[in-house]
């Protein structure tokens, strides 16, 4: 899903041109109901910038039921090939300082 988030908002180029990948720190999941084999589902996503953390929050919703089944909230550090973390560059603090980033993603 995070490489998703960075193509659809245009910060992929950046990223690879920079040499810095987002890494993953942090991970919290609530399970709330289950999903079954073939459920449909969306997760929606929302990002924002929380320090030099970009931070999402993710909710899994069942199509027919309309019913929260997951939630999870995770944090990124960028981080260099040398594996040196580094601040958020301004163009991309621009990105969500614009907008707050929201994205659905499909699945079963």
């Amino acid at each position: 899903m995070r490489w998703n988030f960075f193509r659809e908002f245009s910060m992929m180029e950046d990223l690879e041109r920079e040499k810095l990948y987002p890494v993953v720190i942090e991970v919290n999941v609530k399970y709330i109901k289950e999903l079954r084999l073939f459920d449909r589902f969306v997760i929606n996503s929302r990002y924002w910038i929380e320090s030099n953390y970009i931070v999402s929050d993710h909710k899994a919703v069942c199509e027919g039921q309309k019913t929260t089944m997951m939630k999870a909230k995770v944090k990124m550090l960028l981080v260099s090939e040398d594996r040196i973390v580094y601040d958020i560059p301004p163009h991309i603090r621009e990105v969500f300082s614009a907008e707050e980033p929201v994205i659905a993603h499909k699945g079963e």
